[in-house]
């Protein structure tokens, strides 16, 4: 007699009241316990937080001491179009068509397709309207219910997210109606100056990444597990004035991601981000963790 495998739905709600279960705990230690259990888990050793040498470590450091509170404009997705408009100009900016706590009564959702729904204090709370079979309201209206009702992993103490009251907003969708949507140019920024610079490619179909300096020579090595790009990439059209926005917007800050797009018209900014993964991303070769975590000092945190 064989028995049927339970439905992969099933294991999956199990997995993920699993997860909601060990963050739940994992809120309510003090904080340098929490973190120290969460680093734990994800490298199979515990943090140097006394003396840091690797860039998941001090990552950890800036999140216990680097007054990361005070960054919350820089993260929130409405806000921070401002701020960026303010210093880059409004070139740069993806206009909002929309922006609130609920979204809008059905006869007031005239947005021009396609377009992107999604909240400004997490990641990866988004939906793509590319088409009118896209727009199963019901579907989306409890999506965005859901989004409001959380804030953004208060376990992994990253401190900036803390105060961005949460919003939907609705803006047109970068590259159109195409399947692919444009790369997603990462610039690291150490100490007001960019060092490296991930490339996230194919992003809706299975993420890949490629990472170079800032002289665009390909680094040997990959984050989080992400698949490396294996196709040859060249250098974007407007790397140079992407670079020097980068370091513009991050002069007050000791580390921060700066994101941005390059379209035909002109490069846009895509978002801020002070904790990458929270800090919880290997290295593969696992040294380029340390060779990063050289490039940042956080001896003032």
């Amino acid at each position: 007699m064989t028995h049927a495998k339970r439905p992969s739905r099933f294991r999956q709600a199990l997995k993920v009241a699993k997860r909601k279960a060990i963050n739940a705990v994992l809120g309510v230690f003090p904080d340098e316990a929490s973190l120290q259990l969460q680093y734990l888990r994800a490298f199979g050793r515990f943090a140097d937080l006394r003396n840091p040498q690797r860039f998941t470590e001090k990552l950890q450091v800036l999140k216990l001491r680097g007054g990361l509170e005070a960054y919350s404009d820089w993260v929130d997705k409405v806000i921070a179009k401002e701020r960026v408009a303010a210093i880059l100009g409004d070139s740069w900016i993806t206009p909002t068509l929309w922006h609130g706590t609920e979204l809008p009564p059905a006869e007031e959702r005239t947005w021009p397709t396609p377009y992107l729904i999604k909240a400004n204090h997490g990641s990866g709370w988004f939906h793509h309207v590319v088409t009118d079979a896209d727009k199963d309201w019901p579907k989306i209206e409890a999506m965005c219910a859901d989004w409001m009702k959380q804030r953004w992993h208060p376990h992994l103490r990253e401190r900036q997210y803390d105060a961005v009251k949460p919003q939907i907003l609705v803006e047109p969708r970068l590259g159109g109606t195409a399947e692919v949507i444009p790369y997603d140019y990462k610039f690291r920024v150490f100490n007001g100056r960019v060092e490296q610079i991930g490339v996230s490619t194919d992003r809706l179909q299975g993420t890949k990444i490629a990472m170079f300096d800032r002289d665009w020579n390909l680094l040997p090595f990959s984050v989080d597990h992400i698949p490396a790009e294996t196709a040859r990439l060249e250098q974007p059209p407007h790397f140079a004035e992407m670079l020097a926005a980068a370091e513009l917007l991050a002069k007050p800050f000791p580390f921060v991601r700066v994101d941005f797009y390059d379209l035909p018209e002109g490069p846009r900014f895509g978002e801020m981000t002070f904790t990458p993964a929270s800090g919880l991303m290997p290295y593969a070769p696992d040294d380029w963790d340390v060779r990063v975590g050289a490039l940042l000092d956080v001896t003032t945190a």
